[in-house]
Parts: structure tokens; sequence; C-alpha cells
């Protein structure tokens, strides 16, 4: 695959593809379909990951959870993903319950560490969004987590990859508007 074609797939297959992945062993030689769950369902977690991920890997990966803090948008998200996982409130509950080998964490900034760190300690691989963590105390929370569980994270920021941002790219790049001076 060339640059080009890599920049112009969907944001969350191209993060995904991107980034040493748990999605890159994933295909059809794999039997069994990764457990697979998101924390916040917002535009992020919905649009920016979910409907990527269950269209490009949805015969690798079985969407066991969706978590938020709103049921009615973790519900929505649920719909609109056509999955027939259940929905939490509760973060704990939802890897209780669903036992999920992979998460995504797609909250509010402020709170990526603590659920990063809950999954790791709970041997779960994570990709979470830029910024993985807010303050030198929550990096060291996370990275501590990481190296006491041997679980893989990837910080991912798949924004870049957006529709109208790689059109613009291509764009530049071929042009269209002069020679881009600064």
């Amino acid at each position: 695959m060339n640059r080009r074609e890599f920049l112009t797939t969907s944001a969350a297959t191209a993060a995904a593809a991107s980034i040493s992945s748990p999605f890159a062993t994933l295909g059809a030689a794999q039997s069994k379909k990764r457990r697979y769950a998101i924390v916040g369902t917002g535009s992020r977690g919905l649009g920016m990951w979910g409907r990527g991920l269950q269209q490009k890997w949805g015969d690798a990966i079985e969407f066991v959870g969706l978590c938020d803090i709103n049921p009615k948008r973790a519900e929505i998200a649920r719909q609109a993903l056509g999955v027939s996982c259940p929905t939490f409130t509760d973060f704990d509950k939802m890897v209780d319950e669903t036992r999920p080998e992979l998460l995504t964490v797609t909250t509010v900034d402020a709170y990526h560490s603590a659920y990063i760190v809950k999954a790791l300690d709970r041997g779960i691989d994570v990709i979470t969004e830029k910024p993985m963590v807010i303050d030198e105390t929550q990096c060291k929370a996370v990275l501590d987590a990481e190296t006491r569980n041997n679980r893989k994270i990837n910080v991912a920021f798949n924004y870049r990859f957006a529709p109208k941002h790689v059109r613009i790219k291509e764009l530049l790049m071929a042009g269209e508007i002069g020679p881009v001076r600064s």
C-alpha cells in the first residue's frame, strides 16, 4: 500500500493500520474474533473508531460492550454501529460482564488514564485517543500499569485521517493553490 492509498482510507482504518496495533494480527487467518469494547461513545468513539472498525474489521472483532456516562449516547452508538452488544454506564461492570480483550478509550481527556490503568490491570490491551494523559502523575500511573501487566497500549491521533483533512492534503500536494510557503 502506498502513502496516498493509506491516507485515503477511513479514519479508524488508517489509525488501526498505521500503529503497531492489536488489529495488525486480525484477519481471515484468525479463527476467533477478538472481543472489543469502547468506553466513550461520543463522536470520536462512534465516528472515528466504531464505524470504521466495524466496517473494516467486523469479521475479526466482536463488539462486546459500549460504555458511556450518558446511557442514551451509548444506545445511539450501539444502534448506529448495528451491533447487538450491551451498553453500560459503569466501566467496571462492563469489563466484568463482557471480558473484552481490547478496549478503545475515547472519553474526555482527563479520564483517559483511569480507564487505561483499569483495563491494563485486568489484562486488556488498550488503544487510546491522544492525549494519553493530562499530567505527569497520570503518565507515570499508565506506564507503571503497562509494565506490571505486560500489556499493549497504543496512542492514536486518528483525526488527522478524517476525510476532509485527507482531501485538503491532496489538494495542497497537487498544487491547487500554488506553492505553500508557510
